[in-house]
């Protein structure tokens, strides 16, 4: 019995003992736990005040450098952008025209000891660059000629462009309102005043020369070489009959669908024929003209032209 109450009390005691070192473990736990938990401060007014400034100056200071970060981005950017532009695109340099040439022995195209026209006759009369594409032709007028033209001549001109027909109509004297230049045969300058030197003389209207193009698209290239100078080689009779250069500028306009295809068909007069002069063969424009129309009577030509101006309205 006694046995029995010593046993009992011996497990008790043991029982309690793991109890208390359960306990004391546990507090340990809880006081580390603590530690390392950060440490609660009552800040007051100023202090809150102070902090919220800092907080507002460094979210200030990281939106400036994000900004200044993104301009310089943008900038470089734009910088790559030119540079990447003129590696693509290289600036190239305007054609000089005699529009806008002052002084005619620096324009481009002009050659040495070369007697220079810088006068153009005026197109603003005429059918716009800006034709609807449904009414726009291969095909344009010239105006101004320097006397003496070739074939070869016009061609030189129109380099690059592959003019494909070269042809000048049938003579007509009268003037065509929106299709022969008012002032073809003018030598008056922008001030009105006759002009004091004119070295190259130069077909009127009643010259109307055409030029045939590939496409629609050669042919509006073709027109923005108005105001440039064609070269001739004349003939100089006061100088033992030698022959000498002109540059003259001329003038270019379009010529509408329906137009260029009567003209073609019924009064056209084909300039790449060689006519024999004298025991000479020569293209010049002018000649060539004059010799078709040996084999035309008159009144076969003023029956072409009264139809002509029926069907275009003329």
């Amino acid at each position: 019995m006694e046995k029995q109450t010593t046993e009992k009390g011996t497990s008790q005691s043991v029982s309690n003992e793991k109890v208390k070192e359960m306990g004391r473990k546990a507090r340990q736990r809880l006081e580390e736990e603590k530690s390392k938990r950060k440490e609660i401060v009552r800040l007051n007014d100023d202090d809150v005040l102070i902090a919220s400034r800092t907080i507002i100056a460094t979210d200030n200071k990281k939106e400036d450098n994000r900004t200044s970060q993104f301009a310089e981005a943008i900038q470089h950017s734009t910088k790559s952008k030119k540079l990447l532009r003129k590696v693509i695109h290289p600036p190239t340099k305007k054609r000089r025209t005699a529009a806008t040439t002052k002084d005619a022995s620096i324009a481009t195209g002009i050659r040495n000891n070369e007697d220079v026209d810088t006068w153009a006759p005026c197109t603003d009369g005429l059918l716009s660059y800006d034709l609807p594409k449904e009414e726009k032709s291969s095909i344009v007028r010239i105006h101004g000629l320097p006397i003496g033209t070739r074939v070869e001549d016009v061609k030189k001109f129109f380099a690059g462009l592959s003019p494909s027909h070269v042809f000048v109509l049938l003579s007509f004297d009268a003037s065509i309102v929106g299709f022969d230049s008012c002032d073809d045969v003018s030598r008056s300058s922008k001030e009105g005043k006759r002009r004091k030197r004119s070295t190259v003389e130069r077909h009127g209207s009643d010259l109307r020369l055409c030029v045939k193009f590939p496409s629609i698209i050669t042919a509006d290239m073709a027109i923005k070489r108005s105001g440039e100078f064609i070269h001739v080689n004349t003939s100089d009779k006061n100088n033992h009959g030698k022959e000498s250069t002109v540059a003259a500028a001329i003038s270019i306009s379009p010529i509408s669908r329906n137009v260029a295809m009567y003209i073609e068909s019924n009064l056209a007069i084909d300039c790449s024929k060689v006519i024999n002069e004298g025991g000479d063969s020569t293209s010049i424009i002018s000649h060539v003209l004059a010799e078709a129309e040996r084999s035309i009577p008159p009144i076969v030509n003023q029956i072409l032209w009264a139809d002509a101006s029926r069907v275009l309205n003329w």
